[in-house]
């Protein structure tokens, strides 16, 4: 599974996120009980136990579990560059996405800016990836970030710039990941690691006691490459993300990416 792309600013597509327990009959609408204070109390504790037992090893786990327990339902801000960096399959998804990027934008530019004979720019954005999904977009293989994020969702978006030399069009691209995902935890299903049914927490989340909320993160890349290297790393070059604010206008204005 590949993300399609079109010529336009930054839009995020239509993502559908489920409910978990909170879509079965009978979940809400009461007040919460003894037994489900004793649920919250339990689940308090393995809490400070995992944080002080593990508090390192599973850092992005605890603070999104935390922030379940404790966030009130706000939307929370994570750093997905620490999946990048962290889990291996975090590095899988980040290469393949700008991989799909890259060929995003040469079929942009087959399809609107073919006959284009002087260095331009373009927007584009991107259809939704679910993350966990393929093996191109694997789910996280670690237990940190199997807790703290689980299967996710992608959408990309980009300013393209686009140098024509010696024939060749040449692809200077600052990308943008965007990522989202809601935390909770759904009907059927159980954590990999200790095999704790996801039940446990949805009694919480029926009772209010713990709320689902949001996780958002973006990533930046600034990605260079000459037509037809699209996809090949070897042949890709990763840069630092721009710092000049508001981009220009003017297409010459940009350093132009020539051949050797």
């Amino acid at each position: 599974m590949s993300a399609s792309f079109r010529n336009g600013s930054a839009s995020r597509p239509n993502i559908q996120h489920d409910n978990g327990f909170l879509d079965l009959p009978g979940c809400t609408g009461s007040n919460p009980g003894i037994t489900d204070y004793l649920v919250l109390g339990a689940w308090e504790a393995a809490y400070e136990a995992a944080d002080t037992i593990k508090g390192h090893e599973l850092a992005d786990a605890l603070a999104a579990y935390n922030h379940f327990l404790h966030g009130d339902g706000a939307d929370r801000t994570f750093a997905h560059e620490r999946f990048i960096a962290n889990d291996p399959n975090g590095q899988t998804v980040i290469a393949n996405a700008i991989s799909s990027a890259q060929f995003g934008a040469e079929n942009v530019v087959r399809q609107q800016f073919l006959n284009e004979t002087e260095d331009f720019q373009f927007e584009m954005t991107s259809t939704a990836i679910k993350v966990g999904s393929t093996t191109g977009f694997p789910y996280p293989a670690s237990q940190n970030w199997q807790k703290a994020l689980g299967g996710h969702v992608i959408w990309m978006s980009g300013f393209v710039f686009v140098a024509i030399a010696h024939k060749l069009r040449n692809y200077d691209m600052d990308l943008t990941l965007h990522v989202e995902d809601r935390y909770n935890f759904n009907p059927g299903q159980a954590d990999i690691a200790s095999g704790a049914p996801d039940s446990w927490n949805g009694k919480l989340s029926c009772s209010g006691l713990a709320q689902q909320y949001m996780n958002y993160s973006t990533v930046n890349r600034r990605v260079a490459w000459i037509e037809g290297n699209a996809g090949k790393p070897s042949a890709t070059t990763v840069l630092a993300p721009r710092s000049d604010s508001p981009r220009p206008r003017d297409r010459r204005t940009r350093e132009r990416l020539r051949t050797n």
